[in-house]
């Protein structure tokens, strides 16, 4: 019997750690699933640090991908949409799902910069996300257009 109890205490946290997606945005969110039917097999997978799974002890962390005919585009919607992720991470009642949502899907169904500078500069996000820093940012050509990968991180208090 104590050794069941062992191994339920030593077990379940493996568990939880094996199965994390701590570092991505929920799949509903995940501007990488999003886009992922415009990805053909020939194009280039993730950069490596992607998809590299990292530690959240002392971070908050997150990665997302989004897609644009243009380069300049993709980064910009990534980075704001990555901003407002991490914004919900690390203040998990800042915004509800239904309303993160909604802002996510208005900024990835934007065409032109004009239509994404109403979501540009919000204070809140800004201090809320103050001190973050952009660890890693590749824009990657595929056959449909440009893939930005972001990898911001802020550190816990």
């Amino acid at each position: 019997m104590i050794k069941k109890f062992i191994f339920l205490i030593l077990f379940l946290p493996l568990l939880g750690c094996v199965i994390s997606t701590a570092n991505n945005p929920p799949n509903e969110l995940s501007g990488y699933n999003a886009n992922n039917s415009s990805i053909n097999v020939s194009d280039e997978p993730p950069p490596k640090w992607y998809t590299k799974e990292d530690p959240e002890d002392f971070d908050y962390i997150i990665k997302n991908a989004e897609m644009s005919s243009s380069k300049e585009f993709a980064e910009s919607k990534n980075l704001l949409i990555s901003e407002i992720l991490l914004a919900n991470k690390i203040e998990t009642n800042f915004m509800s799902d239904v309303d993160q949502q909604s802002v996510i899907n208005a900024i990835r169904n934007s065409s032109t910069n004009n239509q994404l500078k109403k979501y540009q500069n919000n204070k809140m996000v800004k201090n809320i996300i103050l001190g973050y820093s952009v660890e890693n940012q590749i824009s990657m050509k595929y056959s449909t257009g440009y893939i930005n990968y972001i990898f911001l991180k802020k550190l816990k208090k």
